[in-house]
């Protein structure tokens, strides 16, 4: 059976004007099913984008990705929309909640790319979903009336709307402080038990040394 995730000579350019600017250089990896793991590195290393590419956000300009074995270069972009809205769950560091909406909603906006266009179903899903995070009391409030991590809470519910493989965390403990940014990293980690593969770009370090395996990014490129 083939990896969850080959990543084999990626590399990501950006053209400028003075330029061409590579955000990744030659990476090379392979993530298992149901890993845990973390990516860190300096500002600027190409974290963000790396997380962005696994996530079928970003095309690389070089290199190959397989998801299951597929390659994913070779989809077209509402093919690479329907796999992403089936396998893959995000999660912001700035939640990219809709402020004009409540909770049950936010968390239904996860479900624009799924097979099931049953909104009572949905909404169910969601309203358990919630009950999950521990924000079952919080149903028909809004973003605004929210802390930061009931927040993030949130995101988590909703990218866990489709229940993907593969969630990826981009700095989702970054906007809290360390108790609800460790109630958060729990969170994270209880969906691992579950066999959910879990990918987190932080810069927090101690976060990183919970996770099983780490990544550094350095100039693009993997650091031994």
């Amino acid at each position: 059976m083939p990896a969850q995730i080959e990543v084999q000579g990626v590399g990501k350019e950006y053209p400028m004007p003075g330029g061409s600017v590579y955000a990744l250089s030659d990476v090379s990896l392979t993530l298992e099913a149901g890993e845990f793991v973390s990516i860190v590195g300096s500002s600027g290393s190409g974290k963000s984008t790396f997380l962005y590419l696994l996530g079928f956000m970003i095309r690389p300009t070089s290199g190959t990705y397989r998801f299951h074995g597929q390659p994913v270069q070779d989809l077209s972009d509402v093919e690479q929309a329907r796999l992403r809205g089936k396998e893959i769950g995000f999660v912001f560091q700035s939640f990219h909640l809709i402020p004009q909406l409540n909770v049950v909603k936010n968390v239904m906006l996860g479900a624009r790319y799924l097979a099931n266009g049953d909104a009572r179903a949905q909404e169910r899903t969601a309203r358990t979903l919630l009950e999950r995070v521990g924000l079952s009391h919080r149903l028909r409030h809004r973003p605004f009336e929210l802390s930061n991590g009931e927040m993030q809470r949130v995101a988590v519910a909703r990218a866990l709307l489709g229940n993907p493989s593969l969630i990826l965390a981009d700095e989702p403990t970054g906007n809290l402080d360390e108790n609800t940014g460790n109630e958060i990293f729990n969170l994270l980690a209880a969906l691992n038990r579950e066999g959910k593969t879990v990918v987190v770009v932080t810069h927090n370090r101690a976060i990183a040394e919970r996770t099983p395996r780490t990544i550094t990014l350095k100039n693009g490129r993997v650091s031994a």
